[in-house]
């Protein structure tokens, strides 16, 4: 399952990109071999992701972390902190190398390399 946080409100002209966004993710992950769904959900994200993972009987739930400055997260709050709290299953956080520019490699060249 892949979940994305996003606007906590969608307008309904926007809902359809959103959805895009899901599908091509879907799309390149069982290009890569695994089992992929979507579904779109509305509430808070980390009450939403602790859910669906409960209710599917995930394994493992895995987030992104950007860093914020100690306002930010004390008015937007941190979803991966919540789920660190409350998790339904284990979880693992991904953070961001301050070593590299980026450390995300893409699906395909992992699985060109024989990781994937």
């Amino acid at each position: 399952m892949l979940v994305v946080e996003a606007m906590s409100l969608i307008p309904d002209n926007q809902r359809f990109v959103v959805q895009a966004v899901l599908d091509e993710a879907v799309r390149r992950l069982r290009g890569a071999g695994c089992t992929a769904t979507s579904e779109l959900k509305y509430g808070k994200p980390a009450e939403q992701i602790i859910l669906s993972a409960a209710e599917i009987g995930a394994d493992l739930i895995v987030v992104g972390h950007r860093d914020q400055g100690m306002l930010a997260r004390w008015l937007n709050g941190s979803v991966g902190e919540t789920i660190v709290h409350q998790p339904p299953c284990s979880v693992l956080v991904a953070v961001k190398s301050e070593q590299r520019a980026s450390n995300v490699t893409p699906i395909q060249q992992l699985k060109a390399r024989g990781k994937g």
